[in-house]
Formats: structure tokens, C-alpha cells, sequence
């Protein structure tokens, strides 16, 4: 069986079931679009519950009830994340999670095309007027946002010079039935674009992706290499060929994933735009109105009941993993002594690494702000013994082995802003500039000077002594996580 959604949300069934929650149509129909999904997930996000949500019960802006069922955040948890690397849920640590992903984005797999009728997402066609907008499940997710909805899907581009297949995460905010506009921050899919309008096109084929295995989702929120097919690059996360299937506007000049959920064919305007905006992203806050490429679809394919997959922005892990990833994939290629990176915050990275000489972490921290753009402004770097996972001691680190007094902390002006952070300076359009300060917070041992060590019990107390010997795991099951 290909590594697909189902077969994800099949071992999450079997593995970790209680991350996952099913709305069925007995409850009610809902409008994702009005925001209904979005606020039941945001009050159980309050009772500090955090499941994958499947709704069975979903209405589109056209009246229809969807034909199948929508999923929001299936890398909901840290468990789902495990199980999307077939690791064991209970027991993995976010720190092997951390290594396998690195070691997976280092073994790009090639594609593989497989026929038209063995692909699940042709099993439905809607061409002509049947390829509407309004007929699929837009969503928004909270009261400001811009009606009448928004769709936050994978979009896949080719390259016009190598053929090499781009995959990257936008949102786009519907106009019309035929009309929406996608957001696109200067990066490869930027470039391709560039490549198209050189040539002398007016418009540049896309496909967006609602609904795959999210491996394959992951891969494509991680920038990598120009020379890098992003197609190959998914299949190493997968850890097997990404099945692709000639599309129904191109036919084989430009292919599709066969196992994906909805496919969405159209063309992207390079010179007309439209409004896009607001709409809470990843930091939380309304981000402002921009002029974005116009996308007009032209056929819609998909599974019978197709799963299609939203994307809750700011509350699942997705985008924090895929920092992780990235980042780890290009430091430990320069700094091969770093051992994890860890997204703690939007924009703000935790790096574990031992420096053998003074000013190496500072170096760095410099490398990190440097290589990843608008994605990162603020390095902390710890070392081996603490754990860049747990936000209490990363700060303990902080709080232990920094002195402000000195080079330790430094704070860096006039970087390029992301154009979603709201402390940036400038004109966030894109069309003028937009620069925030940063800091690097050398939070290691100092290697020049002897420094107090942290006191343990002996090594060989702690491997005698198991604690299954003491106290049974019943009574350790009834202790609550947490201080609280």
C-alpha cells in the first residue's frame, strides 16, 4: 500500500487513537467557512487537548454538503509526528523524531508515474463550471478574517529551464467561483514564476495538493536546494517513491501525486493580482492586505469521498517540524557538531552544539541568521547537557550561563522581516522595505575558563537502581504530567 493519508491516519488509528477525534454528520452540519470548525478546535486547544479532527459534517459556500470529510492539524501532536515516521508514539522522543527527519532529507528517493486508472485521485473529475471554488470546503479561521474563505494547500510548479518539480505551502483567498489569490513569498516558486515571465508567458501551470500523507506536506514546508527535485525530496521523507500520475491539463508535461486526496489544476497569473488578506497566520495576529497572483482553476480531480485537508495555521506542529528539518539539514552540513534544532517560538531557533573554541557558537548563531532569511531572527545556542526541547531549560541556560555584560548577547539590527511579523518596520507588501532586529543568545559553557558543573547522582546509582523495582507503573500512571 502507498504511503498516502489513509494509511497515516490508519496507523494513528492503531497507534495512537486517542490523538485523533471524529465530528460525525448526527452531531449537526457545520461551516467551516463561518469559522465553526476552527472555534471547536480552539476549545478543546484550551482544555489542552490538541487531537488530529476529522468532521464528517462539513457544508461549502455552494450550499453542498462536502462529499467527503475534512481533517485539520494531522500533525497535531508530537505522538503523530512519531507515527508519520513509523516510530513507536509512546516511546520516541522528540529528539530521535529530530534525527530521523534529518537523516530521511539527506536520501532524496526518485518518483515514480503509475497509469491514470490506478491513480485514486482520478477517480473523480470536475471539469468546466463543475471546477468551482464555492464547491469546495473553505475554511476561516477566526472572526476577521477575510470572507468568503481562504484554502491553505501545497502548491507544485516545474520548473521551465530543468524540469525540476517545486513543491511550497500557500494560502489563497477566494474571489469568485474562477478567481483567488495566492500568497507568494520571494522564493523558489517566486523564481519559477521569474523563469515563465522571462520567457514570455502571461501565466504559469499549478497544481495544489489537498491531502496527502504528511510526510509529503512536511517535505514541501522545507526549503531546499535549487538543485533539489522536491518531488525526489518527498519521497526520502516517505521513505519510498512518490507516486505521480500525468494531469489532466498538461497531461505528462506536467504530473501530479496520484495518492493525494484533491488536486486542484490552474493556471497563476504572473502580472495580474488581486487582494489577499487579512487572515491570521502562523505569529496569530491578522497579518495586512497584500496584492497577490491571481489563480484560476481549471479542473478538479479527486478521490470518491475525498479527505480533504485544512491547514489550522499557528496551532499544529507542522511548521515548527519543518523548521527543524530545514535548518538541521543545512547546519549540520557546515557545523557537523550540532546535534538538534528546535523551533521554540516563531522565528526563534534553539541549537544544541558543543563549541571547541570561543566564539564558535557565535559564529554559528551568525551562520543560522544568515542561510535562513526572513525564517529566523533569533539564535539560541545550548549545550550538549541541555535539552533544546524543553523550553525550562533552555531558559535555565539562559538564566545560568549568560552574563549580558558580555558578548553573549547581541542584538542585530536591520534584518529582512518575514511579511507576517507584526514587530517588523517598513512596508510589508513586499514592495518596499521591511527589516526587524534579532538576537544571538550564546547560551554554552564557556571553553576558555573552568565553569561550576551540574550535580547528578553517581552513574552508577542511576543505572542499578530501575525504577519499575520501586514503584509500578500503575501508581506512575496515576501521577499527573506536569507541576500542575
Amino acid at each position: 500500500m502507498a504511503k498516502d493519508l489513509r494509511y497515516f491516519l490508519n496507523n494513528v488509528r492503531r497507534d495512537y487513537p486517542q490523538g485523533m477525534i471524529t465530528v460525525g454528520e448526527e452531531k449537526g452540519m457545520l461551516k467551516a467557512h463561518e469559522c465553526e470548525c476552527t472555534a471547536l478546535l480552539l476549545k478543546l486547544g484550551k482544555m489542552n487537548k490538541w487531537p488530529t479532527a476529522i468532521f464528517e459534517n462539513v457544508l461549502t459556500p455552494s450550499g453542498e454538503k462536502w462529499p467527503g470529510k475534512i481533517i485539520f492539524s494531522e500533525l497535531s501532536s508530537w505522538p503523530n509526528v512519531a507515527v508519520m515516521l513509523d516510530l513507536d508514539p509512546q516511546k520516541a522522543t522528540v529528539q530521535e523524531m529530530a534525527e530521523v527527519l534529518h537523516k530521511r532529507g539527506q536520501k532524496p528517493i526518485p518518483w515514480s508515474v503509475i497509469e491514470k486508472g490506478d491513480a485514486p485521485v482520478k477517480e473523480v473529475i470536475w471539469k468546466g463550471d463543475k471546477a468551482d471554488h464555492f464547491r469546495l470546503p473553505l475554511y476561516r479561521k477566526d472572526s476577521g478574517d477575510a470572507r468568503p474563505g481562504w484554502l491553505s494547500g501545497l502548491a507544485v510548479a516545474k520548473s521551465l529551464g530543468t524540469g525540476r518539480y517545486n513543491c511550497s505551502w500557500h494560502r489563497h483567498l477566494v474571489h469568485s467561483s474562477k478567481k483567488s489569490a495566492a500568497r507568494v513569498n520571494p522564493r523558489h516558486l517566486q523564481e519559477i514564476m521569474n523563469e515563465y515571465k522571462q520567457a514570455g508567458y502571461e501565466e504559469i501551470p499549478v497544481a495544489w495538493i489537498y491531502g496527502h500523507h504528511p510526510a509529503f506536506l512536511l517535505a514541501a514546508a522545507i526549503q531546499v536546494g535549487w538543485d533539489v527535485d522536491e518531488y525526489e525530496f518527498a519521497g526520502g521523507f516517505l521513505g519510498e517513491p512518490l507516486r505521480v500520475v500525468p494531469s489532466e491539463t498538461l497531461g505528462e508535461e506536467f504530473l501530479v501525486p496520484a495518492d493525494a486526496e484533491v488536486v486542484v489544476e490552474g493556471f497563476l497569473h504572473l502580472t495580474e493580482k488581486d487582494m489577499n488578506g487579512p487572515w491570521t497566520d502562523i505569529m496569530l495576529y491578522y497579518s495586512p492586505q497584500t496584492l497577490e497572483p491571481v489563480f484560476r482553476p481549471t479542473v478538479m480531480t479527486m478521490r470518491t469521498s475525498p479527505i480533504f485537508s485544512e491547514s489550522w495555521i499557528g496551532y499544529d506542529l507542522l511548521p515548527q517540524v519543518s523548521e527543524m528539518a530545514h535548518i538541521s539539514l543545512a547546519l549540520r552540513q557546515r557545523y557537523p557538531r550540532v546535534k538538534a534544532v528546535n523551533s521554540l517560538a516563531p522565528y526563534t531557533i534553539v541549537i544544541q552544539f558543543k563549541p571547541n573554541a570561543p566564539g564558535e557558537a557565535t559564529r554559528l548563531a551568525a551562520y543560522a541568521l544568515g542561510s535562513f532569511g526572513d525564517l529566523c531572527k533569533n539564535v539560541i545556542v545550548v549545550d550538549e547537557d541541555i535539552d533544546p526541547f524543553d523550553p525550562s531549560m533552555v531558559f535555565y541556560s539562559i538564566a545560568t550561563r549568560v552574563d549580558t555584560n558580555s558578548n553573549r548577547l547581541q542584538i542585530i539590527k536591520d534584518l529582512n522581516a518575514n511579511r507576517q511579523d507584526p514587530s517588523g518596520q517598513g512596508d510589508p507588501s513586499g514592495q518596499g522595505d521591511f527589516s526587524v532586529g534579532g538576537l544571538i543568545i550564546d547560551s554554552t559553557k564557556p571553553v576558555n575558563r573552568p565553569f561550576p558543573e551540574m550535580g547528578s547522582p553517581p552513574d552508577e546509582v542511576m543505572e542499578k537502581l530501575k525504577i519499575q523495582d520501586f514503584m509500578s507503573m500503575e501508581d506512575i500512571g496515576r501521577i499527573p504530567s506536569g507541576r500542575k
